[in-house]
C-alpha cells in the first residue's frame, strides 16, 4: 500500500498502475528476500534502541549517585550605591550650555561617543552605555557599540 501510495503521488495514477503490475509480477521468493530484508533492519534498530536505553539507564544510575554540595557566602563587593554623575551632566560642566552642540557633538556622536562617555563617566560602562542610549535617542542616531 505504501509503494503505491508513492508511486501515485510521484507520478499519478500511470505510475501507481505500473507500481501494481510490478508488484503482481513479483516471485514468492523476492517477497521473501524483501520481508527477509526487513526484519533484519528491524533487528538492527531495536539493537541499537535496546543499546541506547542501556546507556541511558547506567547514565540515570550515576547521576543519582552523584551529591552536589553548594555553598552561598556572602559577595565580596561592598555596599550597593547609585553610579556617581558625571561632571558633565551636573551644574559644574559648562558643556552643555548653549543650545547644546558641543555637548551632543562630543558625546551622541555614533562613531566615539560611547568611548567618550567611558572616559567621561571613569569607566563606568553601566552608566556611560545608558546615557549613550538616552542621548542617541535624543540625537535621532543609531549608537554603536565600544570596540
Amino acid at each position: 500500500d505504501a509503494a503505491l501510495l508513492r508511486a501515485w503521488v510521484v507520478g499519478g495514477e500511470a505510475a501507481q498502475e505500473e507500481e501494481r503490475r510490478r508488484i503482481a509480477r513479483r516471485t514468492k521468493e523476492e517477497v521473501e528476500a524483501e520481508a527477509a530484508g526487513r526484519a533484519a533492519s528491524v533487528a538492527v534498530a531495536r539493537a541499537r534502541l535496546d543499546e541506547a536505553r542501556a546507556v541511558l539507564a547506567r547514565a540515570a544510575a550515576a547521576a543519582r549517585q552523584v551529591e552536589l554540595e553548594i555553598t552561598f557566602e556572602p559577595a565580596a563587593f561592598g555596599r550597593a550605591e547609585v553610579p556617581r554623575v558625571p561632571r558633565h551632566f551636573s551644574g559644574a560642566s559648562r558643556l552643555g550650555q548653549g543650545d547644546g552642540k558641543a555637548f551632543m557633538n562630543a558625546f551622541a556622536d555614533p562613531e566615539r561617543g560611547l568611548r567618550s562617555l567611558i572616559v567621561a563617566c571613569e569607566g563606568d560602562t553601566r552608566v556611560a552605555e545608558t546615557l549613550f542610549q538616552a542621548l542617541c535617542s535624543l540625537a535621532g542616531t543609531t549608537p554603536r557599540t565600544a570596540d
